[in-house]
């Protein structure tokens, strides 16, 4: 199941070619079980709209900054002090990833990614 999920991960860093699209970074000693695939884009509420329309879900992981939820409210850390975690949670949109995905399936996603703008 896993390299059915690196295969499907690698189709989607091969073909999404949209500018608007940060791909994630795979460092090449690593060999990632893509629990998730993540992107990010500056215009992530209307990508997730968009590929809404087009009948596939995504998610939105972490949509607030692990350090401004509730439950880590005692460590004082403030909107700001961790700009970089920040402006991932903002940006970051999964795509879909499952095992038993169809190449057709796959390749729409692609396609609709890259026809974004």
């Amino acid at each position: 199941m896993n390299e059915e999920r690196r295969r499907i991960a690698q189709k989607y860093i091969d073909g999404i070619k949209n500018p608007d699209i940060i791909l994630p970074f795979v460092p090449d000693y690593a060999k990632p079980v893509w629990h998730i695939f993540a992107v990010r884009t500056d215009k992530r509420d209307e990508l997730a709209k968009y590929l809404e329309e087009k009948e596939f879900s995504t998610n939105k992981h972490y949509p607030i900054a692990i350090h401004l939820q509730e439950c880590y409210r005692d460590l004082n850390i403030k909107k700001g002090d961790l700009p970089i975690a920040e402006k991932i949670s903002e940006t970051q949109l999964s795509l879909p990833l499952y095992y038993g995905m169809t190449d057709e399936q796959i390749d729409f996603v692609i396609e609709c990614i890259n026809n974004f703008k």
